[in-house]
């Protein structure tokens, strides 16, 4: 019984969002060049778990906000199958909440670290905004899901300094926003009709999965052009080869991902593309990690 609803917790927080969440923030990390020490490997890894936090207080008010949508689209959520009650979810989600906060603030305090706050702070309203009213209005739900997963690149290198942000990491933010844009947009044809009975207007409700599906195209195309300019920057020859691989295949994974929903903007396709694009996205910070 406590299994089962570990498991079903887990898949209420989609903690694997949450490890691509703690990596980005690793590579804004190591972009700003940190010089390592105790003080500073603390403040990381207590940035971490307030980021992470984060992530899970988003998705679990999301899915609580997102009732009848699941009810329609994705009867097997925790919430929906039964698995966690909505009151429980709730809680939780709240506590979470609180806790990245009471977690970013103690940077504050110890390490006067500011922007990493604020960037918390943002990052929740966002969150809440978004579950509660914006994920239904056409293109905005959609660019602050992407804001949120562009973000952390940011973030991580206000856990180290309150300076500005190198060229390079501002690159991997935008890398990371264009392809998040249009994997949301994919997912609104995923979500269609669930999406149609809770008046969630997407670009896939209201003008068609096939003008969605060109849409998320292009957007994913930015993304693959932007991440060319990552080797203009110098590293060693081990590292190059390395990142070369990862990013070669981030790419191909979003090449053939824009291909898929160009060919068929049907709701299978595009569940094949969100899962596809989300394996992209891994690599594609892996590759970051490896010439921060």
């Amino acid at each position: 019984m406590m299994f089962k609803k570990l498991r079903a917790l887990m898949k209420l927080c989609r903690i694997e969002h949450g490890l691509m969440v703690c990596l980005a923030s690793l590579v804004g990390w190591l972009s700003s060049n940190p010089i390592p020490s105790v003080s500073s490997t603390t403040a990381l890894v207590i940035g971490l778990l307030s980021a992470l936090l984060v992530e899970i207080s988003t998705f679990v008010l999301n899915d609580y906000f997102n009732i009848e949508e699941d009810r329609v689209s994705k009867p097997y959520r925790p919430i929906v199958a039964g698995e966690i009650s909505a009151r429980a979810a709730l809680i939780f989600g709240v506590c979470t909440t609180i806790l990245s906060i009471i977690l970013s603030l103690f940077i504050v305090f110890f390490y006067s670290l500011y922007t990493q706050f604020i960037i918390i702070l943002i990052a929740l309203l966002l969150g809440l905004l978004y579950n509660s009213k914006c994920k239904k209005i056409p293109v905005l739900g959609n660019s602050i899901v992407a804001i949120l997963t562009a973000a952390p690149f940011v973030y991580g290198h206000y856990l180290y300094s309150d300076t500005p942000i190198a060229m390079k990491t501002g690159l991997y933010t935008l890398i990371a926003f264009f392809a998040a844009l249009g994997r949301e947009i994919v997912k609104g044809i995923v979500d269609l009709e669930g999406d149609k009975v809770a008046g969630v207007r997407t670009i896939a409700v209201v003008w068609s999965p096939r003008i969605a599906a060109v849409i998320s195209s292009v957007l994913m195309m930015i993304a693959v052009v932007l991440s060319l300019i990552l080797f203009a920057f110098p590293v060693s020859y081990v590292r190059f080869i390395l990142f070369s691989a990862l990013i070669i295949t981030t790419d191909i994974i979003f090449i053939k991902s824009a291909i898929m929903i160009l060919q068929s903007a049907t709701i299978d396709v595009a569940d094949r593309v969100r899962k596809l694009s989300l394996f992209g996205m891994l690599t594609g910070i892996l590759s970051f990690i490896v010439i921060a």
